[in-house]
């Protein structure tokens, strides 16, 4: 046998057993003086998201767990509680929004301009609870030893508008909040400055997730575990992550009722929602100047 072959035999040897070592050694590859050099990316957690077919079931959801003390329950007031039926639902919206892209305008100007067109409709269409039975299972919540927060994507000019909805509808978040005075975090602009009011976190445009962690730090509470209540799955992924990386257990349930008219909005009623949208601006000088005079 030639030496060049006993070089290759014995280099093929050396690499199996390299193999065989990184196998043992759980997928790690230790060099001299480079300890734990080239680790194997760990894979991200998978955050926990269940299907609720009834707000009710956030209450036997909570009941399962074993410290309810120490849970926070946040619920997405933005769409999750109280629609429109058609004019102002969530997908009257996200046509609207999609309507003022096309038109050239950014995503962020968009949005914009379609809570604006929100807050026009608030004002003379009152949102209806998504389910019948909502304010008594929310009241089972409330009287419960959880911890309660509303929270918002919307800016300060919906603010008072939402809560008073909610309030109107039987649903208060101040009495189970863990934050007894309004707060007000860091932010780049004044139109850009998370606030809390009414036991609801209006986040102002910014990540629900980023500045829920924020407000935790700005008030030095950190609950044991989230249970995040919302009609969007992505969002409560992207919340569910950050909350685990901060060492809180998470738990994200999607409210099926408040998805269903996403499912619902077509003709006739999608075209009856256009038909108002246009008469929409006739209503609206008459209705806000009744509100003037009645001020």
């Amino acid at each position: 046998m030639k030496i060049k072959d006993i070089f290759l035999m014995f280099a093929c040897v050396k690499s199996l057993q390299l193999c065989v070592a990184v196998a043992f050694l759980g997928g790690r590859v230790f060099f001299p003086g480079h300890l734990d050099a080239a680790p194997i990316k760990k894979k991200t957690a998978r955050v926990p998201v269940n299907i609720v077919s009834s707000f009710s079931d956030v209450l036997q959801a909570l009941k399962k767990e074993r410290n309810p003390s120490e849970i926070l329950v946040c619920i997405d007031v933005d769409r999750a509680l109280v629609q429109h039926p058609y004019l102002g639902s969530p997908a009257w919206a996200e046509r609207r929004f999609r309507h003022h892209v096309q038109s050239s305008l950014s995503e962020e100007k968009s949005q914009e301009r379609v809570e604006e067109e929100l807050v026009a409709v608030d004002t003379f269409k009152v949102r209806k609870c998504v389910e019948v039975s909502l304010p008594e299972a929310f009241a089972g919540l409330a009287s419960s030893s959880c911890k309660l927060l509303g929270v918002s994507s919307c800016k300060a000019r919906a603010a008072l508008a939402l809560a008073e909805t909610l309030a109107l509808q039987g649903m208060d978040f101040v009495s189970g909040s863990p934050f007894y005075t309004d707060v007000f975090l860091r932010g780049s602009a004044p139109s850009a400055t998370p606030f809390v009011y009414r036991g609801i976190l209006f986040c102002c445009g910014l990540s629900l997730g980023g500045t829920l962690l924020e407000l935790f730090a700005h008030e030095g509470v950190w609950p044991q575990k989230v249970i995040f209540v919302s009609d969007n799955p992505d969002l409560l992924k992207a919340i569910g992550h950050a909350c685990m990386k901060q060492g809180m257990d998470f738990l994200g349930l999607v409210y099926y009722p408040a998805t269903e008219n996403m499912f619902s909005y077509m003709p006739p009623y999608s075209s009856a929602a256009e038909l108002q949208e246009r008469q929409a601006l006739t209503l609206l000088s008459e209705e806000i100047a009744l509100k003037a005079l009645s001020l």
